[in-house]
Order: C-alpha cells, then structure tokens, then sequence
C-alpha cells in the first residue's frame, strides 16, 4: 500500500538503514509481510558508467509488525480498511566508492489489487495480472558527506473525503537541517511480471539508471497531478513547506509518490550541493464516511487559537521559544486533542540533538471542547539555521475524525556579532597592575559579554583571564599583569 526507505549516519561510515512497508491485511491473495528482506547496494562510481556489475547483498530483519491506527483518539478506521506496518532494519556499512551507494530492494505483492482505479496492469503477465509493484531505493552519497537523509515522521495512508479539499502536511524533517524541496512523482516499479520469489536469490533489485528500474502506468484519465482521474488537477504539493492539497471526487484507492529532493548549504562559500532525494509511497483512501459533529450538523471543523505571533518565527540561539497552542469544537461539546509533530523533539522522530523541544497539557491536551497546549524551546548554537528552518505541526481534531492543522516554521539565527570595545587608555599603574579605559559598543539586546585575554610571555599565545558580563562597564584593572605582560 506505501512504503519508504530512508537512513541516518551514526558514525565510522556506518548507516542505519529504515525500509517501511504497508501492507493492506484484508487482501487474502496479497503476498505476506516477510520476517526479512535482501537488499541490494550497488557501487555509485560504477553505476554512472552503466556498470551493475559492482554490488552486494545485505539482509534487514523486521523489527516490529503492528497494524497502523488514526493518531486522534477516539477515530475508527473507514470500513474494509486493515494496514499492516513492518519496520525492517539494518547498519550498512559504506564502503570507500567515491560517489557513493544505490540501496534498492523491491517486491511483487505490496501493492493492494484495489489501486487498478488508476494504475494499468502489469503488461505481457500470463496469469493473474496486477497493479505494478513497488520499489525501495535510496543513494547514500560519499561517506565525506556525512548525511543522513529526510525522514518520514507519519504514517503514509492518508484517509481523505470525498468532496473536500483535503489537506496533507508533510511532516518530514532532515537531521541535517538541509534544504528540502518537494515534488509529486510517478511512482517507481520493478520491471512488470518478475517472479516474487523470496530471498537474495530473487530477481535482482538493480537500481536507478538500469532498464529493469521502471515507473507504474496510469490508466487513461488519471495522472500524478490527477490520481483521482477528476479530469483536471486534482492533487498539488507545495514545492517549499509539502503540503498536500487533494480533492477527490469518488472513492476509491489510489497512488502517488511523494519525492523530497535534498540540498546541503555552504555558509562559507555560500553555495548548495545536491545530496540526492528520497521517495515516499503514497495510497489515498478515499471513502464517502467522513466524520460529522455529535450534534449531528455535518462536518465539524476544529478552531485553533495560538499565542504565536506568526507561523514564521526567529529564535537566537540561547534565548527561549515559548508559545500556546489549542484549539476548541465548532459545536461547543466534541472531545478535543492536539498533537504536535517535528524533528526538534526528543524520541524516536528527533532530526536534532539536544536541546529538544517541549509540548506539554496547558491545562489539557485531550478534553471536551477545548484542549491547549504549551511549546518551549531553548535553542543552542549548534542549532543555528544555514538552510531550511525547522519545522512543527500541530494538529487538532474532534471524536468524529474532523482534523485541522497549523504548521510552524522555526528559523534559529545568530546573535549579532559585536564590535570590540575601543581602547581608550592603558594606564600602568604598578609594575603588576594595569588600568583599561574603554568605551561601550555593544547594544544591550545582543550582548553577552566581554572576555579579556592576557598574552603568556609575551608570545602570540594568549590566555583568557577575565569576563565583563556588564555591557554598560568601561574601565577594568590588571592586578596579575606580571612585569607588565599584554593585556588586550
């Protein structure tokens, strides 16, 4: 039904490996969820000589099986719907390929025979045709790079309605702070037809660039910008925040293909350098059963209220982010609840290190008709924003699966780099004394401090004796200054 394969650098060239898959567990003909997969990583500098020949084979074992359920209490599934979600994990150590390595592995069977909506057939199959399959793939680039790619921080099974505009968050975070830029894409597909045989002696899994890496077929009237076959653009993503915008007109299962383009920036020279992409799966559920209020008077739109000034906010490293978050049921008497979701907290989804963020009850985050919550962040420098801002979403929604969402963008910049004082005077007093007279050039916003180094015999090594934390403070006395060392 989706899937995705994304990674993180955890260190001596090692990356831990994540390949999701969703399987719908009512399709009694549908392939199982295996216990492990062989993957396939193929060699980058020979693969961009069309050469396959250079890979190797490594197994990920599944971690957890669980079936996926809404994240708003108290919301059912729609009718007839049953996901299967297995995490399947491996440490892949890189080599020394000076491009870096494809990760490929695919599967004839995950995608569920309801998706044929919108998808042809696999062509030239002499028995029991189906929905083209699907394909995992990602690049690891050099191992001087360092990166971890984008991750996926939700479930990739929307449930939308038919007749609204529907629309998607993104939630994704890069543990990099890279640049993302988004885009609907056709979704990826081993070569139709290939025996679905278990194990690393399966089909090879070859990866982009070769012949047998291929895309799904639409049927006629359908598209990546229309999978609902609407007739007109019906599904639009926004390039800079990913926000979906889905508006479909019948029900249904259909697929696309979310791609998060990556871009790590050089604040020195200033200049982007393309990492490469991940690729989400992507199944609609579209059903006619969309919640309405309990008072019975069709669809119940949650209201968010928000002490934040903007949803463009800046942050200085060291100072502190504080805001409430809540929201309350159009009809004064649903069960409310609010979540927030991005990298800048701590658990299992965190894209940073600490300094987490916070989002705690402020009084209630699940409550009859009104919930609010209360958002703390302390940023350090080393959470500075070069690129892309981080970003958190928060999501409010009722008893009867009505949902709404405000996304925040978090930009952590610099302080002000201040001018030293200027020196007035150097007055030595003593043979062991020395009086500085300086004039203030700080602002009071900005400033931390002042620190004043000594020079060690008189050599060009210099030792931190003192700091004026007083931005106001003009004149500061030596009395260490042995045989009248440099002071500055």
């Amino acid at each position: 039904m989706g899937g995705s394969l994304t990674y993180k650098y955890v260190g001596n060239n090692r990356y831990a490996l994540n390949f999701l898959i969703y399987r719908d567990a009512n399709c009694t003909n549908c392939v199982a969820m295996p216990t492990d997969l062989c993957y396939y990583a193929y060699a980058g500098s020979y693969v961009a000589k069309s050469d396959f020949s250079v890979y190797s084979t490594h197994n990920a074992v599944r971690s957890s099986l669980s079936y996926v359920k809404p994240d708003a209490p108290s919301c059912s599934l729609p009718v007839g719907v049953n996901v299967q979600q297995g995490v399947f994990l491996d440490t892949f150590t890189a080599g020394s390929d000076s491009l870096g390595y494809h990760i490929t592995w695919f599967s004839n069977g995950f995608r569920n025979g309801a998706i044929i909506l919108n998808l042809n057939q696999a062509s030239n199959c002499n028995t029991n045709p189906s929905p083209f399959s699907m394909l995992w793939y990602t690049f690891i680039p050099a191992n001087s790079f360092k990166n971890s790619s984008p991750q996926f921080l939700t479930v990739p099974v929307p449930y939308l309605c038919v007749g609204r505009t529907n629309i998607l968050p993104a939630y994704t975070s890069d543990p990099d702070n890279d640049s993302l830029v988004y885009s609907l894409e056709v979704p990826y597909s081993p070569a139709p037809c290939l025996p679905n045989v278990a194990g690393c002696n399966a089909p090879i899994p070859y990866p982009l660039g070769h012949p047998n890496f291929q895309k799904v077929n639409y049927l006629s009237g359908y598209s990546v910008t229309d999978p609902f076959g609407t007739g007109s653009t019906s599904c639009t993503i926004d390039p800079h925040t990913g926000t979906i915008t889905a508006t479909p007109t019948k029900q249904g299962a259909y697929v696309i293909a979310v791609q998060v383009n990556e871009y790590r920036y050089d604040p020195v020279r200033k200049k982007s350098v393309y990492m490469d992409f991940v690729r989400r799966d992507l199944e609609f559920i579209v059903g006619n059963s969309c919640g309405v209020s309990s008072s019975g008077g069709g669809p119940n739109t949650p209201i968010f209220s928000t002490t934040a000034t903007s949803t463009n906010l800046t942050v200085a490293p060291g100072d502190s982010l504080v805001f409430d978050v809540g929201g309350y049921a159009s009809n004064s008497t649903d069960s409310m609840h609010i979540r927030a979701t991005g990298g800048v907290f701590s658990g299992s989804n965190a894209t940073t290190n600490a300094p987490y963020a916070t989002f705690t009850a402020s009084p209630f985050l699940d409550y009859k008709a009104k919930v609010n919550g209360h958002f703390v962040w302390h940023p350090s420098c080393q959470q500075i924003t070069y690129s892309s801002p981080f970003v958190v979403t928060f999501n409010l929604s009722d008893q009867s699966c009505n949902e709404v969402f405000q996304t925040y963008e978090i930009t952590v910049l610099p302080r002000t780099i201040q001018s030293p004082p200027l020196l007035k005077c150097a007055n030595i007093a003593s043979a062991s004394s020395i009086n500085l007279s300086f004039s203030n050039s700080a602002s009071q916003t900005d400033f931390l401090q002042y620190k004043i180094y000594r020079a060690v015999n008189n050599s060009n090594n210099f030792v931190l004796v003192d700091s004026i934390s007083s931005f106001t403070k003009t004149s500061w006395t030596d009395t260490k200054a042995t045989n009248i060392q440099n002071t500055i």
